[in-house]
């Protein structure tokens, strides 16, 4: 997985910005990861109880 930032404005603030929503969006996508594969843990140890 690559991710450029490019500014083609020049401004530090914009990359800035561009990173910081980059790395919350990156926290927010593993939290969600995390959470999808709990929840799936569950169901299976769910169905291995029922079986």
């Amino acid at each position: 997985m690559c991710f450029c930032l490019c500014s083609e404005s020049g401004g530090e603030e914009e990359t800035q910005t561009d990173l910081i929503i980059f790395v919350y969006f990156s926290i927010l996508f593993v939290k969600m990861q995390h959470v999808f594969c709990i929840n799936h843990l569950r169901t299976q140890n769910l169905m291995i109880q029922l079986f």
